[in-house]
């Protein structure tokens, strides 16, 4: 048996690892920063690492150690980030294995399909939100380094090697704790793993019960240690109570708190272990048309042959005696892990299936589920052939999920890369305290504070975080039903965490981005917005372009590269983008040098309204036949436009000689 398992120990680390660079390393190069990644990266950028203890100090303050040691590492690069994160989930998947095969020495081939099944589970979908993962990562491995030197202390023979694993073992418990809350859960599923392998020992179940409890008190004073600094000492902001965050409204109506925590209990496994593999064969998923998705199915196709292959190949052993109810072990140690490593999450009413992100509290229940489901298998079947099929089986169709949802995320960058690039080129300095508007959000799942950071990250500010120079604010969300305040002038304020915005609306930017036209920012009394949504008219007044100011800042600091890249070519937007600028400025030359330079290189706006500020430009240095060839490009691309092309000529041309054709438009 020890052949066998030596020869697993030497091969399975580095299948672990090539499942994950298929499923989450091949995105790598097309992958930025996301979400939460924007707020942390604004503090360590602008302010230093300093900043970020501050940043976490009400619930996580002592989280700041793993960007100090992984900050002047990796740097502001988004590779790095996303390197680190997949090479700390391997390490987590790796010790995982270990940990299993710690438990059942004779279930080898068991203990990798867990392994494998963990390493891809489909389920938490934000590997590529890496930089704010990355302490996640951390944490849960540390978990499981725990728990492996856990183990390795019950099966010792040397008393100082086993008290050397159990001391290592206890610290490492304390530090993946005070890191962060995420996986407090599993510790009571360690509990469950230690009355397993400890019952193996004594036959008498109260002898069984003693020596479990004599191996775990080191690790329930840790926790006892850490739930009473949570819940008595961690001053949370604001008015909201600790206990309050733990059981919601479980105090004032108990029986209510029941039945919601058990219906979000009953979704949450039902997805977990059976629906999100139901998902992955939905039309979301299945693009008949994209060559990717087809791609993607031959890689995912030869990576699960391939698993097939090595998991059968590992050769079959006699099983130790306590080893014969394998799977009655394997299903309650995996349901432990799967309902304590999720139970924080839903005890705070959150579910992996509800709400923008929702499913990041499966993240400590993953292996739980993996472990289930390999029970379930050895339960209906002796067979092993039947059983690696059915695991592989599901890391293709992980696989397929894992490689089609890194696509998105590569495509959300090239959104969010487009966006601040245009904004750039069109503002390339904005004042401080100047509030960005839009009607809704204009980067998908990013949120308010998460764009905002962006922002203030491509100006390279040197606020403190307590003031931060802009923020972006949607009117569906923030002022909705306080349109006459807004345009009243009412002050406008956001904040997350350490960072707080203070800023007057009609001293705005409104902007209009739909990820398929250039960025537009508004300005009131352009022909072009009355193609916009009605719901865009409430904003548009407060836009002030007098917020776009000189350049007053060293513009080396401006959109590092390390963040955002090397500029793109210099394609139509660009274009687009700097004749806005220079006609802002009355400097109609420009404009119409700019036209010139566009058409000469052959680039197309992808809407043909566009095409106005150039007519505008050539109207506004005299070249009217140059405005009217434009205007004959216009009519042929969309002639719905054209009445807006002929309020143009009438309020920039003197010439009556030309004849437009153009629609009639009713005098206002």
């Amino acid at each position: 048996m020890r052949g066998y398992l030596s020869t697993a120990e030497t091969s399975i680390p580095w299948v672990l690892l090539g499942i994950c660079l298929v499923a989450f390393g091949l995105a790598i190069p097309g992958l930025g920063f996301y979400w939460d990644d924007w707020p942390t990266l604004t503090i360590m950028h602008t302010q230093g690492l300093s900043g970020l203890w501050q940043y976490y100090q009400y619930d996580r303050p002592f989280l700041p150690w793993v960007y100090y040691l992984f900050y002047p590492l990796l740097g502001n690069s988004p590779i790095g980030w996303h390197i680190a994160a997949l090479l700390l989930r391997w390490l987590t998947v790796l010790f995982s294995w270990k940990t299993l095969v710690a438990i059942w020495p004779g279930r080898v081939r068991e203990a990798a399909c867990m392994a494998v099944l963990f390493a891809v589970y489909p389920v938490f979908d934000q590997q590529a939100i890496a930089l704010t993962y990355v302490p996640h990562w951390v944490s849960y491995f540390l978990f499981f380094l725990s728990l492996y030197f856990l183990l390795r202390a019950l099966q010792c023979q040397s008393r100082n090697h086993c008290q050397t694993w159990l001391v290592l073992s206890v610290f490492l418990q304390a530090a993946h704790l005070w890191t962060m809350e995420y996986f407090l859960g599993l510790e009571i599923a360690r509990l469950v793993i230690i009355f397993l392998v400890v019952r193996r020992s004594f036959q008498e179940f109260k002898e069984r019960i003693w020596r479990s409890l004599f191996v775990s008190w080191p690790y329930l004073l840790v926790l006892a240690g850490y739930l009473l600094y949570r819940f008595y000492f961690l001053h949370f902001p604001g008015e909201v109570e600790p206990n309050a965050l733990v059981l919601g409204s479980f105090w004032e109506t108990p029986l209510g708190f029941a039945r919601d925590f058990l219906e979000i209990v009953f979704l949450d496994l039902s997805f977990m272990l059976v629906g999100t593999w139901g998902r992955i064969l939905s039309a979301e998923f299945i693009l008949m048309k994209s060559l990717f998705f087809w791609g993607s199915v031959g890689i995912s196709l030869a990576v699960a042959a391939a698993g097939y292959y090595y998991l059968v190949r590992i050769k079959e052993h006699d099983h130790d005696p306590e080893e014969v109810c394998f799977h009655r072990q394997a299903f309650t140690i995996g349901m432990a892990i799967l309902f304590f490593g999720a139970l924080p999450g839903w005890i705070t009413g959150r579910q992996m299936t509800f709400g923008l992100y929702g499913d990041r509290i499966a993240l400590p229940a993953l292996l739980g589920a993996s472990m289930v489901l390999v029970a379930l298998l050895d339960w209906f079947s002796h067979r092993w052939r039947p059983k690696v099929l059915a695991v592989s089986v599901m890391l293709f169709l992980a696989l397929l999920f894992h490689l089609q949802t890194g696509r998105a995320y590569q495509k959300s960058w090239q959104t969010q890369l487009s966006f601040f690039w245009q904004l750039y080129w069109r503002a390339p300095h904005i004042l401080e305290g100047t509030p960005v508007l839009s009607e809704h959000e204009i980067l998908p799942d990013m949120g308010l504070y998460s764009t905002a950071s962006g922002i203030v990250t491509m100006y390279g500010t040197d606020n403190e975080p307590a003031s931060m120079p802009y923020w972006f604010f949607t009117r569906e969300r923030k002022f909705d039903h306080q349109l006459d305040r807004f345009q009243a002038g009412k002050d406008l304020r956001g904040s997350f965490r350490s960072m707080a915005f203070r800023g007057k609306s009609q001293q705005s930017l409104a902007v209009f981005y739909d990820g398929t036209r250039c960025l537009r920012i508004l300005d009131e009394g352009r022909v072009e917005n009355q193609v916009l949504p009605e719901t865009y008219s409430g904003i548009i007044a407060a836009s002030e372009l007098g917020q776009i100011g000189a350049v007053s800042v060293d513009p080396d600091v401006m959109m590092p590269p390390g963040i955002f890249g090397p500029e793109p070519e210099q394609g139509w937007c660009y274009y687009y983008q700097k004749a806005e600028l220079a006609r802002q400025s009355g400097d109609w030359q420009e404009v119409a040098q700019l036209g010139d330079a566009v058409q000469a290189h052959g680039k197309r706006p992808y809407d043909p309204i566009e095409w106005i500020v150039f007519i505008e430009g050539y109207l506004g240095s005299g070249q009217s036949g140059k405005a009217l060839e434009l205007t004959g490009v216009v009519k042929q691309e969309n002639p719905d436009y054209i009445p807006l092309i002929c309020q143009v000529w009438r309020s920039m041309s003197a010439s009556t000689d030309i004849d437009l054709e153009c629609f009639p438009v009713e005098d206002e």
